[in-house]
């Protein structure tokens, strides 16, 4: 074999080397994995936006043995908010490290502005430790950085248009469930509602004796329709908004009204929730209202709630024919 054609081969050997790194060669060096493999393991998340050293907002999501997550400890989370959400922490990949000359430019951006976030599995160890920053001038990937590490990387979802950042929103309504009431039919004990006024005696007041549901006056129902009511009960009911932050002050101004209507339930397990409905001059497809116990605006459409609003009528049994 001549030179030239050794040459020639050698020539070819680096090519091809070069074309596998270029195409088909994924980096995988020691701090670029920042997906988790297993949604199911993963029991606390903690999402912090940092602005010059300075914390501005802080969320913590949490599993509870049901499967069911909360937000800060108190509010439940919402269930498709946070499928989605943990969906992407399995599938955002590294697309490539921010090149060399850029990487003091991207930790510099980093220390000044960051989401920080830690994941901890279901038994207590930390999973994951890492900050997102700036985008690309694409805006199709952030800047993220291991917390151990001091090397930057580009990080996206595939096939998402955009930057993955949104999904790690630190706003607390963001993840919070618009929940009204969580109760099924057969778990009731009782039921309360009120109208004002009530020149027409529409109120009504059931309460389960046995098998059987009576009036608050003893009074005995028509089983078909106390049944079919009951199964109008079939888990979480759900508000429009929270409602706050676009009326500011309503919340006080209504405390201090007779509301329109007000539901009362009580389970068999001695749970009550009573919400409080006042009528909305400003919208005729729904109502204001808020939990009794939480005082918290809420707008909740009449498609939604009107159904649980009977008459007193509606229950009674029909009188017997005389013999």
């Amino acid at each position: 074999m001549n030179k030239k054609t050794t040459l020639g081969l050698l020539t070819a050997l680096i090519l091809l080397v070069g074309a596998y790194f270029v195409f088909f060669y994924k980096w995988n060096g020691p701090d670029n994995v920042f997906q988790i493999t297993d949604a199911k393991l993963v029991g606390k998340i903690e999402i912090e936006k940092m602005e010059q050293g300075t914390s501005k907002e802080k969320i913590t999501l949490e599993a509870a043995a049901d499967n069911a997550w909360t937000v800060n400890g108190k509010f439940p989370a919402n269930e498709s908010k946070i499928k989605e959400f943990l969906t992407t922490l399995m599938e955002i990949r590294v697309l490539q490290p921010v090149e060399p000359k850029g990487q003091a430019t991207a930790l510099s951006l980093l220390k000044r502005n960051h989401i920080q976030v830690r994941i901890w599995d279901r038994e207590g160890q930390q999973m994951k430790d890492y900050i997102i920053g700036a985008t690309n001038s694409t805006q199709t990937a952030n800047i993220f950085k291991m917390g151990f590490s001091d090397k930057c990387y580009l990080v996206s979802k595939p096939a998402l248009e955009g930057y993955v950042s949104v999904y790690y929103s630190t706003v607390l309504l963001d993840w919070r469930e618009k929940i009204v009431w969580n109760v099924q039919g057969s778990d009731l004990a009782a039921i309360k509602v009120t109208y004002q006024p009530d020149s027409l005696q529409q109120s009504y007041s059931l309460r389960k004796e046995g098998s059987e549901w009576v009036t608050s006056e003893g009074e005995k129902t028509e089983a078909n329709r106390v049944g079919a009511y009951m199964e109008l009960f079939q888990g979480k009911v759900f508000a429009e908004s929270f409602a706050d932050a676009a009326y500011p002050g309503l919340i006080d101004s209504l405390a201090r009204r007779i509301p329109e209507a007000s539901i009362r339930l009580a389970t068999t397990d001695k749970k009550e929730t009573e919400l409080l409905l006042f009528v909305r001059p400003d919208n005729a497809n729904g109502f204001f209202a808020y939990l009794s116990d939480k005082k918290e605006l809420l707008t909740v459409q009449h498609f939604v709630i009107d159904k649980f609003l009977k008459s007193r009528a509606y229950f009674l049994a029909a009188p017997s024919n005389p013999l």
